[in-house]
C-alpha cells in the first residue's frame, strides 16, 4: 500500500504517515488501530500494537494545551518543531513565530469564535509563545520571512504595534533570521489562490529516511499539507519571485522602523 493510500485511509496527511514510518513521531493509538485494519493485521497483533502505542505516546509540549489547538494544527506544530529551514509569507499579519505576546493576544481575540472564553484565548497565546522557543534552541532553524506591507498597516493599537515593530527590527538582526517586506504597490500574480503559506525543509538525514519538504497553508476550516514534487516546485518558484520583488533586508528594516516611528508619535 502506498503512503498516499494509507494517508487517505486514515484521513491523515502524507507527511504524518512519513513521520510514523520513520519513527520521528509516535503514532496515536487510534491511528495505529486504523493502520492495522487497513494493512490487514489480525486481532492479536492489532491489540498488541495499540497497547505499545499507548505506552510510547510521549506527548509533545503542545499536548498539554488540550483544546487550544485543532488536530490539523497539532500536526503542523510537530512538523515545525522538526524543521531546519522555514520559509514563510504572510500578507495580512505578522508571522506567529515573530509575534510579541501583546500582538498575539490582540490577533487571537480578533479571530477566534465568540464562544472561546478568556482561558481559551490565553491557551492559544501560550501555544504561540511556546512555538517561538525553536528560535532560541542551540541549533535553531533558518527562518526566512516575507511580510506584505499591509501587515505593518493593520494595527491592533498604536502601542502594541510599536512594540511589535521594534521586536521585528530586533529579531531581523539574528544570524538565523531574514526578514523582507513586500511593498503595498505590488500585486503578486503567483498568489491568487491564497496569500499565506509556509515551506518547511527537514535535516538531510531525516529526508533520506523519507520525509520530504512540505508546504503548509491554512484556510477557513483547516489546512492543507502539500509535499508532491510538483507542488513544492510551484511554491518554490513563487517564493523566489517574492524574494526578487520584496525589499532587501536593509530596506525592509528601514520600512519597519518608519512605521514604528509613526505609531510611537
Amino acid at each position: 500500500m502506498s503512503v498516499d493510500h494509507a494517508a487517505a485511509e486514515l484521513s491523515l496527511s502524507v507527511p504524518t504517515i512519513y513521520r510514523y514510518e520513520t519513527g520521528t513521531t509516535v503514532p496515536r493509538p487510534p491511528d495505529v488501530k486504523g493502520l492495522c485494519e487497513a494493512y490487514g493485521a489480525d486481532e492479536d497483533m492489532t491489540r498488541a500494537l495499540v497497547a505499545l502505542a499507548r505506552e510510547a505516546d510521549a506527548p509533545g509540549w503542545w499536548r498539554s494545551y488540550d483544546g487550544a489547538i485543532p488536530r490539523w494544527f497539532d500536526t503542523f506544530v510537530s512538523l515545525e518543531s522538526g524543521a531546519n529551514h522555514i520559509r514563510a509569507y504572510d500578507s495580512e499579519r505578522v508571522l506567529g513565530l515573530l509575534q510579541t505576546r501583546a500582538y498575539a493576544e490582540a490577533m487571537i481575540r480578533a479571530l477566534v469564535p465568540p464562544e472561546v472564553d478568556h482561558e481559551g484565548v490565553s491557551k492559544r497565546v501560550e501555544v504561540r509563545m511556546q512555538r517561538q522557543r525553536i528560535l532560541e534552541r542551540r541549533n535553531p532553524p533558518q527562518l526566512d520571512v516575507i511580510l506584505g506591507e499591509a501587515t505593518l498597516v493593520r494595527s491592533p493599537g498604536d502601542e502594541i504595534m510599536a512594540e511589535q515593530l521594534s521586536h521585528l527590527d530586533k529579531v531581523s538582526r539574528r544570524p538565523n533570521i531574514t526578514l523582507r517586506v513586500l511593498p503595498l504597490n505590488l500585486i503578486h500574480r503567483g498568489l491568487g489562490c491564497g496569500a499565506n503559506f509556509m515551506m518547511l525543509d527537514f535535516p538531510t538525514d531525516r529526508r533520506d529516511l523519507g520525509e520530504p519538504p512540505m508546504v503548509y497553508a491554512e484556510n477557513l476550516t483547516g489546512a492543507v499539507y502539500l509535499d508532491k514534487p510538483g507542488e513544492i516546485r510551484a511554491y518554490s518558484r513563487v517564493w523566489e519571485s517574492l524574494v526578487r520583488d520584496g525589499s532587501s533586508t536593509a530596506e525592509s528594516r528601514t520600512i519597519i522602523n518608519t512605521y514604528r516611528e509613526r505609531y510611537e508619535q
